[in-house]
C-alpha cells in the first residue's frame, strides 16, 4: 500500500520519439488529500505494463455473443487511409476546398453507400480495424457508444471470454495485425467512429474563425434545431 503522498505517474508511448518524462510531458501528479501542493519528491522505481486485453476485476463486462470471429449478425471491415489532399485549412489559398458533411435521412430510405453503415436496433456488430496503414500507433474512437475489444493490437488470439469494455482502441501498425472491436446497437442514434487525432482538430480548435460563411446545405442540416433561440441551442 502507498504511503499518503505525492507522486509520480508517468506513461510511455509506444512510438520511440515519445517516451520522454522531461518537463512533465507524458506525466501527471497522484495527489492525496492533505498532503502539500507540491511536486514530489519520489522516483521512478518500477514499472507496470497495461494489460488492456481483458476486463478489469472492479467491472462487469458481460459478453453473451457466440465465442468465434464473425459470431454476430453483422461484420463490417475497415480499412483506414490517409488522404493528404482531402485536407481543409480555412483561410489558406490553394487548401482543398471542404466537402459538405454527409446528410442522410433515416426515415427516407438505406443510407448511401460510403461512409455511413446502417444498423438495425439490437444487432450485434463486429468490427474490423485492418492494421498496416499508418506506422505510428493511432487511436480509434467510437462516439456515443461502448464496445468490446475481442482482439487488441500486437494480440494474435481473440478473447470471447471476458473482453475490456471501452470507447478507444489503439490500431495495429503492421499489415495482418488487426483489431476487432463488438457490440450491440441498442442506443438509436448517429454515431462516428474516429481516428482521434484528426477528429480533435475538427471539432476542438479554440483558435478557427467563426466569421466564416457555410454553404447553404449546411443550413438545411437541421432546420428544428436552428429554430432555437441561440441560448437555448445545445441544451
Amino acid at each position: 500500500m502507498s504511503v499518503l503522498s505525492n507522486y509520480w505517474m508517468c506513461l510511455l508511448l509506444s512510438a520511440p520519439i515519445a517516451q520522454i518524462t522531461d518537463s512533465g510531458v507524458n506525466s501527471t501528479i497522484l495527489h492525496y488529500q492533505g498532503m502539500p501542493h507540491a511536486e514530489p519528491a519520489t522516483k521512478q522505481h518500477c514499472n507496470i505494463n497495461l494489460n488492456l486485453c481483458h476486463c478489469c476485476a472492479s467491472r462487469w463486462c458481460p459478453h453473451p455473443w457466440k465465442p468465434k470471429y464473425s459470431g454476430v449478425d453483422k461484420s463490417i471491415h475497415l480499412e483506414q487511409g490517409l488522404p493528404r489532399e482531402q485536407c481543409h485549412d480555412p483561410g489558406t489559398q490553394g487548401a482543398h476546398p471542404a466537402a459538405d458533411p454527409e446528410q442522410h435521412d433515416k426515415a427516407a430510405g438505406p443510407a448511401p453507400v460510403g461512409s455511413i453503415y446502417d444498423l438495425q436496433r439490437n444487432q450485434t456488430v463486429d468490427v474490423t480495424i485492418l492494421g498496416g496503414v499508418l506506422t505510428l500507433p493511432h487511436l480509434i474512437h467510437l462516439h456515443r457508444h461502448l464496445f468490446y475489444v475481442v482482439k487488441s493490437a500486437g494480440n494474435s488470439s481473440f478473447n470471447f471470454e471476458n473482453p475490456v469494455l471501452c470507447d478507444t482502441v489503439m490500431m495495429g501498425t503492421e499489415e495482418g495485425n488487426d483489431v476487432v472491436i463488438r457490440f450491440v446497437a441498442d442506443n438509436p442514434g448517429p454515431w462516428i467512429i474516429h481516428c482521434g487525432f484528426a477528429a480533435v482538430l475538427a471539432e476542438d480548435i479554440k483558435n478557427v474563425a467563426r466569421d466564416q460563411d457555410v454553404p447553404e446545405s449546411w443550413k438545411q442540416l437541421c432546420p428544428t434545431y436552428d429554430a432555437f433561440k441561440n441560448e437555448t441551442q445545445g441544451q
